[in-house]
């Protein structure tokens, strides 16, 4: 007899806990072996135990009228098959991959955004090549097109493999190639440093100065100023643009970019939001909450570790270190112990935060550094009370005004400070308190 079935949400709790787990794993041991947990699920691999596995009783491999009618993005079937994309090239993955292709709908935002989550789950596990196949398979699906892709907020990460980024524009058509290609020049841009007027129909830099980017390929046309600043200035943008595609690099030459250009952006600063979270922040800011105004300051390693200095000057034949880059690790502490493997943060350090309560006010420290979380991709802001520069290995600071630890992101209108509590977030323990230490960084290749 084998297990009872598992209803929809049952299912993708076990989904999706299965796919924590793994990716924790994986992050903090590259080495990590996923066969146990592939044959567990599915059967297949090595240290299979038992004839019943964990794929026969999920809702979506239930017997239905239709063989494979639940693989469609409405039960988010999408969510296992990223599982067992990372868990390797298997026979199980392209079975229910061919069900859930047969199940996209053209004209559907949802469907086709979650068929190019599965794409993006075989780019990140190296299966490149499976990942272009499968988009030339969606396209035809989809009558030569992939509708929605320049809607899918990683297309960058499919942009920027070799594989699959050479590929990827032969399959779109019509509107969504035009929303492509408009995406690809405004992320060049924002990337180097510069923006297209409509108006002067010229780019400007966007730099606080021009020498600081690469917009001697435009010198030919006209930089527009406005009281001798640049229009619409964004420096922050090309920043964050670098983060979002780089920050999350195995390579410390890569890492090492974004470095020099924290040292380049030194100083100038960016307004941020934040969540409104009144459960965390203590009582006294609730009734400032309205006036406060957050501003991210670029730096490199506003904090350092006494065991471990950075040198004043890098000998560049010399490679990069976790301290060098500024990497730093938070462990949960439960108990008075500091946790491994249980909600860990490994964070690159991109700043400090400032406050102030209105316009008129001058800014101050907050207490908070700026962090990019290198495992999922965001910006955070991380307590470590007001003294930074080289600091002991140990607990942080756990008063906070606004907790422990923060979601951050670029403020696209500079009259908001909250951004709604409903945006997708990696959820985390924002309360801590959090151990600090100079990050192993074992993911990283050398």
């Amino acid at each position: 007899m084998g297990f009872p079935a598992l209803n929809l949400k049952e299912s993708l709790r076990v989904v999706r806990h299965c796919s924590e787990a793994l990716d924790r794993k994986a992050f903090e041991d590259p080495y990590y072996d996923p066969n146990p947990i592939l044959a567990a699920i599915t059967g297949e691999g090595e240290r299979v135990t038992q004839n019943h596995n964990l794929h026969d009783t999920l809702f979506w491999t239930q017997s239905t009228d239709q063989i494979g009618n639940r693989f469609n993005s409405e039960t988010k079937a999408q969510e296992y098959i990223c599982l067992l994309a990372r868990l390797g090239d298997n026979e199980v993955l392209h079975r229910c991959w061919s069900h859930f292709l047969n199940n996209i709908q053209p004209k559907s935002n949802q469907s086709c955004i979650a068929a190019y989550q599965v794409v993006l789950a075989l780019v990140q596990n190296v299966q490149s090549e499976t990942a272009a196949k499968w988009l030339e398979d969606i396209s035809q699906h989809c009558g030569d097109n992939l509708p929605f892709i320049a809607k899918f907020p990683n297309i960058r990460f499919l942009l920027d493999d070799p594989i699959v980024g050479e590929a990827l524009p032969d399959l779109v058509r019509g509107e969504d190639y035009l929303e492509l290609l408009w995406f690809c020049l405004e992320d060049m841009d924002r990337r180097m440093g510069v923006q297209w007027s409509p108006d002067s129909q010229s780019h400007f830099s966007t730099a606080l100065d021009p020498s600081e980017t690469i917009w001697e390929a435009f010198d030919d046309q006209l930089l527009p100023q406005i009281d001798n600043k640049p229009v619409g200035s964004d420096h922050g943008g090309q920043l964050y643009a670098e983060l979002y595609l780089h920050g999350c690099s195995k390579s410390p030459a890569t890492l090492g970019r974004v470095v020099n250009l924290l040292n380049d952006h030194d100083g100038q600063s960016q307004k941020i939001v934040t969540h409104r979270d009144y459960s965390v922040a203590q009582p006294e800011f609730h009734s400032k909450f309205e006036s406060l105004e957050l501003r991210w300051v670029p730096e490199h390693s506003p904090i350092e570790f006494s065991n471990s200095q950075i040198p004043a000057l890098h000998d560049s034949s010399e490679p990069l270190t976790p301290s060098t880059l500024g990497l730093i690790r938070a462990r949960f502490i439960i108990h008075g112990v500091p946790q491994t493997g249980v909600d860990n943060l490994h964070l690159m350090q991109v700043g400090c935060m400032d406050m102030r309560y209105g316009p008129d006010e001058p800014w101050q420290s907050s207490g908070y550094i700026v962090v990019w979380d290198r495992h999922y991709g965001e910006l955070l802001g991380l307590y470590v009370g007001q003294n930074t520069g080289v600091i002991d290995s140990g607990p942080a600071p756990s008063d906070g005004p606004l907790g422990a630890l923060i979601h951050l992101t670029p403020s696209a209108n500079l009259e908001r400070t909250f951004y709604p509590s409903g945006t997708r977030t990696h959820a985390r323990n924002c309360r801590g308190p959090y151990y600090l230490d100079v990050d192993p960084s074992a993911d990283l290749e050398y």
